[in-house]
């Protein structure tokens, strides 16, 4: 007996509401299996707070932020919702905060209930979401490109593969390849995926040129991200003098992270599943007490920005009323 297209999508929301507590239970044991086995190490760790490169390294996340919105904007501008850019940064910090409540689907929720008040149908709001990260899970292609064909890097990971590594970079380059010469046929592939999950397709069909900026708009915003996890790292890190040429190294390892985190689906904002990115990235790099506390510090550090640009934000909503 076929099962009809709502019962399918009931039954992926209750097997999702069985599975993610049980996935983020697991999710912080091992977090805390990682401390233990790093607690020595951290316990001689010898601590250096920087100020001035904890300041950049949060004007750079404030920024990225900035650089989302815009992102996002563009795209809900070409599905047909116009809101102005004040407005859009407005509504996009207040509804950030509750990204961290388990479901990952409390943040496009509010953002969508915000934007119907604005005359943003709900559909328009949510398709824009959803290519939004769309987009900047493409633009992490090639900067997992360039982490793996980095000089030693695959060799530090894999331990074999140091003279294949730019042959481990290159297929990391088809999704950008596709992506330039193929968008008709990726948003085809987005919408099949869509509709694997239970999402609406996005109806819209990009050019080549608007898809290659909005790319470069995704870049932008990780180059800012990249920026403030290596400014933090040199903040916490016991002696950032040694770093030299992994400084880039660290700088791709963000956003892979951050993607690893995204696409785990498990977890809400990622959680714990990014840190353990993090600790498997950098810890042949920088060593895994080090990784760690790089990988922890920049979790707390963006929730406490979180909480103070969304503070600001709602605070600028209710005083319009």
């Amino acid at each position: 007996m076929a099962v009809s297209a709502p019962e399918a999508r009931a039954n992926r929301s209750l097997l999702r509401q069985l599975v993610q507590p049980v996935a983020i239970a697991l999710a912080f044991l091992l977090l805390i299996l990682l401390l233990r086995s790093q607690w020595d190490s951290l316990k001689t760790l010898e601590w250096h707070i920087r100020p001035g490169w904890l300041a950049l390294s949060g004007l750079c996340i404030v920024g990225g932020w900035l650089i989302e919105v815009a992102l996002w904007r563009r795209l809900m501008t070409i599905l047909g919702g116009r809101i102005a850019y004040i407005r859009s940064v407005q509504l996009w910090f207040a509804s950030a905060i509750v990204r961290y409540i388990p479901g990952n689907i409390w943040q496009p929720i509010s953002l969508t209930v915000r934007c119907r008040a604005e005359g943003v149908r709900a559909e328009t709001t949510l398709a824009s979401l959803s290519l939004f990260h769309l987009v900047q899970l493409l633009a992490v292609a090639p900067i997992a490109a360039a982490f793996v064909a980095m000089s030693g890097a695959a060799a530090a990971l894999t331990g074999w593969t140091e003279s294949f590594s730019l042959w481990w970079a290159l297929p990391l380059a088809v999704p950008i390849i596709v992506f330039a010469f193929w968008p008709h046929g990726l948003i085809a592939l987005a919408n099949r995926v869509l509709g694997l999950v239970g999402r609406d397709p996005l109806p819209l069909e990009l050019t080549r040129r608007e898809l290659v900026i909005l790319l470069g708009i995704s870049l932008a915003g990780w180059l800012l991200f990249s920026t403030a996890f290596t400014s933090l790292a040199i903040t916490l890190l016991p002696s950032s003098a040694a770093l030299g040429d992994r400084l880039p190294v660290l700088m791709a390892a963000y956003p892979m992270a951050f993607a690893i985190g995204f696409v785990s689906l498990i977890t809400p904002s990622g959680l714990a599943v990014r840190e353990g990115a993090l600790f498997v990235l950098l810890s042949p790099i920088v060593g895994g007490a080090q990784a760690l506390v790089i990988a922890l510090g920049m979790r707390v550090w963006e929730i406490v920005l979180d909480a103070a640009v969304a503070t600001v934000a709602m605070l600028s909503l209710t005083r319009e009323k």
